[in-house]
């Protein structure tokens, strides 16, 4: 039987050769695509929140076209 968990959590996310703006373009990117980890289990990015070097965090939302 397929269930769905939701997991929130804070990771910290490694991009390669990308200056800051390039990478965060990068994971924005990831939102809302399906990865699969094995046979059973795939993932969903839903959201990313960022902060600044001053601790304010600002919420990036994609819109999906249809």
């Amino acid at each position: 039987m397929a269930h769905t968990t939701n997991v929130t959590c804070v990771c910290d996310l490694e991009v390669s050769n990308a200056n800051e703006y390039e990478a965060l373009e990068e994971v924005i990117k990831m939102i809302e695509k399906k990865y699969e980890l094995s046979n059973k289990v795939s993932i969903i990015i839903k959201e990313t929140v960022t902060t600044t070097s001053f601790g304010c965090g600002v919420n990036y939302e994609r819109k999906i076209a249809k």
